[in-house]
């Protein structure tokens, strides 16, 4: 090996290539849309079970037959409620309860929603 130069790591996110962790959060939060999402989801005004529950949605992270069956397990596809394929689509809006039960909340605070609205895209 050459002893001229010198190996070092170079973070592009500063000037001189030194790391700044101003300059990486800066960078991560103007990247990623989804902070602002999760701002909302996690404050303080939001009870933890809920944010707990809507960030694990939003993971995909709940137990539903559809992901259980990607993870090897052998369990039958459907709903406790309908016996349709139990999807997480199927769980929080599709099935008769899930959507009466937006249907019920919306109407009391006079919201307009669809089946097709998306939680990412609000």
């Amino acid at each position: 090996m050459n002893d001229d130069y010198s190996v070092a790591p170079l973070w592009k996110l500063s000037n001189d290539g030194s790391f700044n962790a101003k300059a990486t959060w800066n960078h991560v939060r103007e990247s990623s849309p989804s902070l602002y999402l999760y701002s909302i989801i996690w404050n303080n005004i939001v009870p933890r079970k809920c944010s707990f529950l809507t960030w694990r949605l939003l993971k995909g992270w709940i137990p539903v037959d559809s992901i259980l069956r990607t993870k090897g397990m052998q369990i039958v596809y459907k709903c406790q409620y309908c016996s349709a394929y139990e999807t997480l689509y199927h769980v929080f809006v599709d099935c008769e309860v899930a959507w009466n039960t937006w249907a019920y909340f919306a109407r009391l605070f006079e919201v307009n929603i669809s089946k097709h609205m998306s939680i990412r895209n609000c």
